[in-house]
C-alpha cells in the first residue's frame, strides 16, 4: 500500500496481508518493510496511518484483528507470529523452524493458528494475555515472558498426519 496523500507514508515495498476490522473504521496491512500498520479509512487529512508496528525482522506475510479482544496478530518470514494489543507488542509466538506465512485468531477461544513452510500447523493458546480493566486503567492479569509461548498448545505437522502437504502451507 503507498498512499499517495499530502506526503504521508505508506509501505515501502509490497504489502502482503490487510484485514479489516469488524466495527471500526480501520483496517490493518502487513509488508515486506517489517512493518505493521494501523489505519484509518475515514481519515481523509495528510496521514490515515494511525500506527506502525515494528519489530519483526523480515516480511509481514498476514496480518488479523481478533473479532472480540484489541488484538491484532501478525506472521512473517522471521519465522515468528506476533502479538499487538493497544500499540504494544504482547508477545512473540516463536517455534516454527521456516516462514510463517499466516495467523489467524479463533473466533472466539483465545488461540491463534499459524501455517509455515516449515509444513506444520500450530495452534497457541493467548489466555495468558489477557486485560483487565480496573479503575479506569489496563493492567496484565499476568507479564507473559516471550518464552511462554514457544511451545504451541497443539502442532500438526507432516509427521504426525502422514500424508500431509507437501509444499509448505500459506493460509
Amino acid at each position: 500500500m503507498s498512499y499517495s496523500g499530502d506526503g504521508s507514508e505508506g509501505h515501502k515495498g509490497p504489502v502482503r496481508g490487510v484485514d479489516f476490522h469488524r466495527t471500526q473504521p480501520i483496517f490493518v496491512s502487513g509488508g515486506d518493510d517489517r512493518k505493521v500498520r494501523l489505519w484509518n479509512y475515514n481519515e481523509r487529512s495528510h496521514n490515515p496511518c494511525v500506527h506502525t508496528f515494528e519489530g519483526h525482522t523480515d516480511y509481514v506475510r498476514s496480518v488479523s484483528f481478533h473479532k472480540i479482544f484489541p488484538w491484532i496478530v501478525s506472521a512473517s518470514d522471521d519465522h515468528t507470529a506476533r502479538n499487538w494489543q493497544s500499540r504494544t507488542r504482547m508477545a512473540d509466538l516463536v517455534g516454527h523452524t521456516n516462514f510463517v506465512t499466516c495467523a489467524r485468531f479463533h473466533t472466539r477461544l483465545e488461540l491463534v493458528a499459524t501455517t509455515s513452510m516449515d509444513l506444520s500447523v500450530r495452534v497457541w493458546d493467548i489466555s495468558q494475555l489477557k486485560f483487565k480493566a480496573h479503575a479506569g486503567r489496563m493492567f496484565a492479569l499476568q507479564k507473559v515472558a516471550i518464552n511462554v509461548l514457544t511451545f504451541p498448545l497443539t502442532v500438526i505437522s507432516d509427521s504426525i498426519a502422514g500424508d500431509g502437504h507437501e509444499d509448505g502451507l500459506r493460509s
